[in-house]
């Protein structure tokens, strides 16, 4: 698409929200990468003067920006259909699994508890739920990376355990330091600004029990999960025909495992 003045991708995704737009974009000045419904993101992007100008070739390798708005889709398209939430952060997005709903539909509820079967087996322990004492909730979850390795791109997973920390909102005077005290004494300041993480604690108690046995059955149990799909593939959106560009990504069933880089005597290890 082409847009009547210049603009930045946050700009854009700040007026497809507003509007309850679902789309992937990549702004670079007047011009705009989507995947998305082309009526729907028209009617959101009116204010921009957007227009549909065809379709552009993406290079990922090359292009940072195409790289930024392939990752963004596939995190979008392995979420949808499963009982994953997307979060899309800066450093990293990531996908953790949804939890129960008050008064949600009973068969939507017994198809989330099926599908997330194998992971809580891997697990051994509730998925989601409230850290002890603090009563912050959590959720198991994975960080996604998309990279090219050995003219491949792999989609490398993390796993990790989401903890919804509340971030207290606080006037700019109250975050000011007294002159003269604590500014740069970090002990000083308030836990807020220190930052910091108050289920730290709790986090590396869950995940020490877990070795190799375990972790092999967890990285298993994501890969089914995020790559059981219809011939493989996954959409962002599932978009029919005409209405727009979809985001399509076929996804192998096949973990990446790669050689020690050097020989050790613990390789000849018989138990």
């Amino acid at each position: 698409m082409t847009l009547a003045q210049a603009t930045t991708s946050p700009t854009v995704r700040a007026l497809l929200k507003e509007q309850h737009c679902r789309a992937v974009v990549a702004a670079n000045v007047r011009e705009l990468a989507v995947f998305g419904k082309d009526e729907e993101v028209l009617a959101a992007l009116a204010p921009l003067g957007a227009q549909i100008a065809g379709t552009v070739d993406l290079d990922a390798a090359r292009d940072s920006w195409a790289l930024g708005l392939l990752y963004d889709a596939l995190v979008k398209a392995l979420s949808r259909y499963r009982p994953l939430i997307p979060r899309f952060k800066r450093s990293g997005h990531s996908l953790v699994v949804a939890s129960p709903r008050e008064g949600e539909n009973q068969e939507f509820a017994l198809k989330r508890s099926q599908d997330l079967a194998p992971l809580r087996t891997a697990y051994e322990s509730a998925l989601t739920g409230n850290v002890p004492k603090l009563n912050f909730p959590f959720n198991e979850g994975v960080f996604l990376k998309l990279e090219q390795i050995e003219d491949r791109w792999w989609c490398g997973f993390e796993p990790y355990t989401f903890v919804d920390i509340p971030r207290p909102e606080q006037s700019e005077q109250a975050v000011q330091p007294e002159s003269g005290s604590t500014e740069n004494d970090a002990l000083g300041m308030p836990f807020e600004r220190r930052g910091g993480d108050p289920a730290g604690d709790w986090r590396r108690e869950r995940w020490a029990p877990k070795y190799n046995k375990q972790w092999a059955a967890i990285i298993h149990a994501w890969a089914t999960l995020l790559t059981s799909a219809k011939d493989g593939k996954v959409l962002a959106f599932g978009l029919e025909d005409g209405a727009g560009v979809d985001a399509v990504f076929t996804v192998s069933r096949f973990t990446g495992w790669s050689r020690p880089g050097h020989h050790h005597a613990y390789f000849d290890r018989t138990k």
